[in-house]
């Protein structure tokens, strides 16, 4: 499926807000870490996205990570069952009987609210499972420079940029290949403000949210913005380039 197919707004639509089922009233925020979850997550949130409980504060997010702990610490469970983490992903993430009674469960809490969701990047990692228990959730997805995800990676804890290079690419091509089977919305960190806020205004309107004057986004809050001059893998190119298209021309 080509690229200028899958970029028409027109190609995709969220599932309606009115509708009950608590699957279509699901929305999962999809990106890396340090690609601007945070910004997004908290953005939909004061809109009327209910997260339940959240992180609100974070040394490395002035207005915190906007993560359900209980997603976290499931997530980094399930990693380890498959002999992995967020810094080494499995090929593959299996969930047993045991994982998905955990994930029905935790669901079961948010049959009240109009629009709930959760964020944590390693949802990119382990969403097998989250498609079997939510096949009608809406996603958002959001990417950011690899330069910048490094840089940010790095300041939090030192790692080389071969590394960072890697899970990159790893975790932007699972949010490729998703949008490619069911496209959804993908937004930009690397874009101004201006145009940052008014897309997220567009997907807040889409989800039936109720987006105001109070913003969470603030320039602030994204550091990291000066690209170092490196050459980057030509793969790692690709795939940036591929999500730039894709983000400008959902416009």
């Amino acid at each position: 499926m080509k690229l200028r197919k899958l970029a028409n707004p027109l190609f995709y639509k969220f599932n309606a807000y009115k509708k009950n089922s608590i699957d279509q009233r699901a929305v999962l925020i999809l990106g890396m870490h340090r690609s601007g979850t945070s910004c997004l997550t908290g953005s939909l949130q004061r809109a009327g996205l209910y997260l339940a409980e959240h992180h609100t504060w974070n040394p490395y997010n002035k207005l915190g990570n906007r993560e359900n702990p209980e997603i976290f610490d499931f997530h980094e469970n399930l990693l380890a069952a498959n002999n992995g983490t967020w810094d080494n992903p499995p090929s593959i993430v299996e969930w047993n009987e045991s994982h998905m009674a955990w994930g029905r469960n935790f669901i079961r809490q948010f049959d009240e609210y109009k629009r709930w969701g959760f964020k944590d990047p390693r949802t990119l990692l382990t969403l097998s499972g989250w498609k079997s228990l939510l096949p009608n959730a809406s996603y958002v997805g959001i990417f950011r420079h690899p330069i910048f995800v490094y840089q940010s990676l790095n300041a939090r804890s030192p790692i080389s940029q071969e590394k960072a290079f890697t899970l990159w690419l790893t975790y932007n091509h699972l949010l490729l290949q998703e949008y490619k089977n069911h496209p959804f919305p993908i937004l930009c960190f690397d874009w101004e403000p201006k145009l940052l806020n008014e897309r997220l205004k567009q997907v807040c309107d889409n989800l039936g949210l109720n987006p105001n004057s109070d913003r969470f986004y603030e320039p602030d809050l994204h550091h990291h913005t000066k690209i170092q001059k490196t050459n980057l893998p030509s793969e790692i190119t690709a795939l940036y380039n591929a999500l730039v298209y894709i983000s400008k021309n959902q416009m």
